[in-house]
């Protein structure tokens, strides 16, 4: 893998951190209710997750499960199950003004890491999209393809993560000007709506597909 396509591959992956998504949503999300730290915690979560993808995709096991309607679908039940907790977390929540309330609670930075890190391991989404995205970088010859699926997957997970921790750090500066109780009760009412809409989805493209 020469230099260039690296570098190439590289700048691709930051572009595509930065598309509107569940995942830079959590994080912004996340670091204007709760702040930086809250929301950088998410984020290692969501990256973390790109390391499973990756071993499933470098293994061959990503293929089984994209090919096979069942294993799918049962991932796709798993993740709206999940969204759908986020869901009703996010309706549970109070309205309070201050970054201990909304989305998280007053759960701790390890409590964060693991809702991200399930959230992006429970997304078929990313299975599939790691099967369509990464072949198109991949060379002949040289390094056998189960490691240039690795550096591909430690790219791509570190392009992602310095997208995610510049939204955290921002939007955690912001959350000083922005924290109020109309505030809070409009990402509360967002979250529910975007997490809700992610399970729904989830649901109806199993009944279809």
């Amino acid at each position: 893998m020469s230099i260039s396509v690296l570098w190439g591959y590289f700048l691709t992956c930051v572009l595509m951190a930065w598309l509107p998504g569940p995942d830079i949503y959590y994080v912004l999300s996340t670091s204007l209710v709760r702040g930086f730290r809250a929301g950088f915690s998410v984020a290692l979560g969501l990256c973390a997750g790109c390391i499973f993808h990756t071993g499933l995709c470098a293994s061959g096991i990503s293929i089984i499960i994209a090919s096979s309607p069942v294993l799918l679908n049962v991932v796709r039940v798993f993740g709206a199950m999940y969204l759908g907790y986020l869901a009703y977390a996010s309706w549970k929540s109070r309205p309070e003004a201050g970054r201990t309330s909304g989305m998280g609670g007053g759960m701790s930075a390890y409590g964060l890491f693991c809702k991200g890190l399930i959230m992006n391991v429970s997304n078929p989404k990313v299975i599939i999209f790691f099967l369509s995205f990464f072949p198109q970088f991949l060379v002949d010859g040289g390094v056998a393809v189960w490691l240039q699926i690795l550096i591909l997957g430690v790219i791509f997970m570190c392009s992602a993560l310095a997208v995610f921790s510049f939204v955290a750090f921002f939007a955690g500066k912001m959350s000083n000007v922005l924290m109020s109780v109309r505030f809070v009760s409009i990402m509360r009412w967002v979250s529910i709506c975007v997490f809700g809409g992610l399970a729904l989805l989830l649901f109806v493209e199993m009944f279809a597909g």
